[in-house]
This record gives structure tokens, sequence and C-alpha cells, in this order.
């Protein structure tokens, strides 16, 4: 039941707030029952027990057996995450060190693309060098032989004149002494035209040894173009 009279003498009840249960009345229906002995019940509770103590066990077995399954577990994705993280670092490395090979590579290719042109200019200039010693050389021969015609026309105008000197002489017997000047002249003459020929002489030789020099350079060039061509082949 409830009341004004369970509230405390001093005590304000709030407003719109029920009064406290004051006392309660119970009722109890007993029904009927089989009645256990002692042991009966001993054993009841022994089985209860027994069977709540296998249910604990196989409780902690598998709460056991659940932990080192998850430790395992856990072992193996640990492994295996550390397994991924080196793969991946590796594959990283490789990766780099592959990017730096192919720069490297291209680079050195750049350096023999670079040194084959620097080759090829040197072997230009080396035949454009051979064709002018050839021209020099050609201008040179013609100058020889140029000097040779003039020495043969020297020694054509000496024998003319011997042979003048010659008709003066037997043609007079009173221009003796101005037909042994004659002879003296023409044979200063001969002197001069023997000279003449000798210095063309000397020439020839000279222009035959510079150009068998040149020959052997336009050779060497030759040589070394033919040997850079191969370099720069293979």
């Amino acid at each position: 039941t409830t009341g004004t009279n369970a509230w405390l003498a001093t005590f304000t009840p709030v407003t719109g707030i029920a009064a406290p249960v004051k006392s309660v009345v119970l009722t109890y229906t007993v029904t009927a029952s089989t009645t256990k002995t002692v042991d009966q019940v001993s054993t009841e509770l022994a089985a209860v027990s027994a069977t709540l103590a296998a249910k604990i066990a196989a409780d902690d077995a598998a709460a056991v057996a659940a932990a080192t399954a998850a430790a395992a577990n856990k072992k193996a994705l640990d492994a295996a995450i550390a397994a991924v993280l080196d793969a991946a670092n590796n594959a990283t490395d490789a990766a780099t060190e592959a990017i730096d090979n192919g720069s490297a590579a291209t680079a050195a290719a750049q350096d023999a693309i670079d040194a084959g042109d620097a080759a090829t200019a040197a072997a230009q200039d080396a035949t454009d060098a051979a064709m002018a010693a050839g021209e020099a050389a050609a201008a040179a021969g013609e100058i020889a032989q140029q000097a040779a015609d003039s020495a043969a026309e020297a020694v054509d105008a000496a024998n003319a004149a011997t042979d003048a000197a010659n008709a003066a002489a037997e043609a007079s017997d009173a221009a003796t002494n101005a037909a042994l000047d004659a002879v003296d002249a023409a044979n200063a003459a001969t002197a001069a035209a023997n000279a003449a020929s000798d210095a063309v002489a000397a020439l020839a030789a000279q222009m035959a040894t510079a150009i068998s020099g040149i020959k052997a350079q336009i050779t060497a060039l030759t040589n070394l173009i033919v040997k850079i061509q191969k370099k720069i082949k293979a």
C-alpha cells in the first residue's frame, strides 16, 4: 500500500510524485513436490559441478586454442607483411638500379655517337687534306714539267749557238778571233744550259721525292680513314 504516511514527517514531497510503498503483503503458494534425499541432491550437484567443470575446461581449452591460433596467424601475417615489404623494397631497389643503368647506357650511347661524329669529321678533314695534298702535288708536277721544258729549250738554243759558231769559224779564218769569242760565248751558254739542266734535274728529283712523300702521306691517311671507318662500324 502507499499513502502519505510513507513520507517522513520532515520531508516535503515534490508535486506529482507518488508516495513510496509503506508496506507489502506477500502471498506464497506452495505446491507439492517430490522429496529428494541428501545423497540424491549431492549426486545431482556433483553431476552439475562436473558438467560445469567440463564446460569451463572446454571453454578454457577453446580459448587457449583460439589464442594460440590467433598468435600463429598474427606471426604468419607479420612474416607475410615483412616478406611483402622486403620484396617491395627489393623491387624498388632493382627498379632504381635499372633506371640508373639505363641512364648510364644512354649516356654511353650518346658518347659513342659523339665519338663517331668526331671520327667522321676527322676522317672528312683527313680526306680533304689528302685531296689538297694531291692537288698540290699535281701543281708541283706541272711546275717541274714547265722547268724541264724551259731547260730543253735552253739546251736547244745552246746547240744552235754552237752550230752558228762552228759555221762562222769555217766560213772565214780571218774571223778566227771573232769565232773564238763566239765559241767562248757558246761554251758559256752551254755551261749555263748545263747548269740549268742540272738545276732542273735536281728540282725534278726533289719534286719526285716530295711527290713520293705526299703519296706516302696519302696512303697513311687512307689507311687511317679505313681504320676509323672500321672502328665506327664496329
